[in-house]
């Protein structure tokens, strides 16, 4: 009878072993998916910052392009002026110079 006893203790013990041992897996299984979740999440915040870093270099790249255009539009204008101006003060000298002749 102490013998069964015996034995019937040494299975139970077992048994608690494989249960603690089963748990311990568990809470390993847990902690591996736990794990992969915060790498999706940082791989994710991290293709978000990219983007959003893409787009604002885009947006500073158009900002430049368009400041660009500005410029170009500036200067083809003051070239505009610069030519009316020469036009104008080529006209005056024709006028001096007509004036010049008629009062010789």
């Amino acid at each position: 009878s102490a013998a069964v006893h015996l034995v019937s203790a040494a299975v139970h013990l077992v048994s608690a072993v494989h249960l603690v041992s089963t748990a311990v897996h568990l809470v390993s299984a847990v902690h591996l998916v736990s794990t992969a979740v915060h790498l999706v999440s940082t791989t994710v915040h991290l293709t978000t910052v990219h983007l959003t870093a893409v787009h604002l270099t885009a947006v500073h790249l158009k900002s430049a392009a368009v400041h660009l255009v500005s410029t170009v539009v500036h200067l083809k204008s003051t070239a505009v002026h610069l030519g009316s101006t020469a036009v104008h003060l080529g006209s005056t000298a024709v006028h001096l110079g007509s004036t010049a002749v008629h009062l010789g």
